[in-house]
């Protein structure tokens, strides 16, 4: 995304926030992260660097999921408990204004989905 594009957005007094299921965003995960769950060792080995911030026991109980394949577990665990925590630290620093925001639940992740997101968030700009 252009750095002019995310400078406007961070001037905006309008933010969205966008929710979607947990089953959704691990489904996605699913398809974005396929390369990890074809070379679990490698996606391991990459867990290793968030020891110092979760934890032995925790990064050790991930590798022993993704190890026996059980991918939506480690996707959705890793999704709560490291990744949303920090994003959200992140867009709070960016976007004062996210305690406003308006919420926009989504039921899926399809295209027309997606469509009848964006028709909706249009209706409410005019």
């Amino acid at each position: 995304m252009p750095e002019s594009l995310h400078e406007r957005m961070r001037a905006s007094s309008a933010c969205i926030w966008v929710d979607l299921p947990e089953a959704e965003r691990v489904a996605l995960l699913l398809q974005d992260y396929a390369h990890f769950i074809a070379d679990p060792q490698s996606f391991c080995q990459q867990l290793d660097a968030l020891i110092t911030l979760r934890g032995r026991e925790r990064v050790h109980a991930w590798q022993a999921m993704a190890g026996a394949g059980d991918w939506p577990t480690v996707f959705a665990e890793l999704m709560r408990e490291h990744y949303d925590p920090g994003y959200e630290r992140s867009l709070r620093n960016h976007y004062p204004q996210l305690d406003a925001a308006l919420h926009l639940p989504l039921s899926g992740a399809s295209e027309q989905e997606m469509r009848s997101a964006a028709r909706q968030l249009l209706a409410n700009a005019n």
